[in-house]
């Protein structure tokens, strides 16, 4: 795991917001302050199909309608379209055979940022980088409770004070764990279905 404390961290840690969601197919989260009570984002997601209206998630500040940022898939490119606060940003895979997305930061003057796994045996952490390898944040994810899906870390002291570079991050990272959710989940359904071939073919030989 990477050391998470770079000399970037504020004096009193990490700004810490917490995620929650409703469902298997995370039809709506939730992210809350670090008081787990203040609502800072609500999340929408049109269903678990890359085939639903698009955008396929909206995220919202807080209760209100106001729209901070939206998400679409594609099917057969692992490219993300965001949009926040009505500027178009693009997540793009870093490599053919890297889980690594990196992405323009309109708020940081078009500065490289990369979200990518924390570690081999990561189990679903993931980690904002700047251009030169800095850790912004951490995406912390819980494997145990129902509801919970994990907590993002701020390290960054000027993201973390909020404004649009912090609704960037929170939209970046939300379409990743939502990409990495939808591709674990599509390689579960293809086992299934291989895992029924294999048995059908059995019971025809015996």
């Amino acid at each position: 795991m990477t050391n998470f404390y770079p000399q970037n961290t504020t004096a009193t840690g990490p700004r810490v917001l917490h995620v929650y969601h409703e469902g298997m197919i995370h039809r709506r989260t939730s992210i809350l302050d670090s008081d787990k009570n203040t609502l800072l984002y609500s999340i929408e997601q049109n269903s678990g199909s890359l085939f639903s209206s698009k955008p396929h998630m909206t995220i919202r500040a807080g209760a209100s309608t106001n729209v901070v940022g939206t998400i679409t898939f594609h099917s057969i490119s692992s490219a993300i379209d965001l949009v926040v606060h009505n500027q178009p940003i693009q997540l793009t895979s870093c490599g053919h055979f890297s889980s690594s997305h990196e992405f323009r930061s309109p708020s940081h003057g078009g500065a490289t940022m990369k979200w990518k796994k924390d570690g081999i045996l990561s189990g679903g952490d993931i980690l904002c980088l700047d251009s030169n390898e800095r850790v912004l944040a951490r995406f912390d994810k819980n494997n145990w409770a129902l509801a919970k899906s994990g907590r993002f870390e701020i390290v960054d002291p000027v993201l973390a004070s909020g404004g649009r570079g912090l609704d960037e991050l929170i939209v970046s990272g939300i379409a990743m764990l939502e990409y990495r959710r939808r591709k674990e989940a599509a390689s579960g359904a293809g086992s299934g279905v291989a895992t029924g071939m294999d048995g059908g073919a059995g019971g025809g030989a015996v």
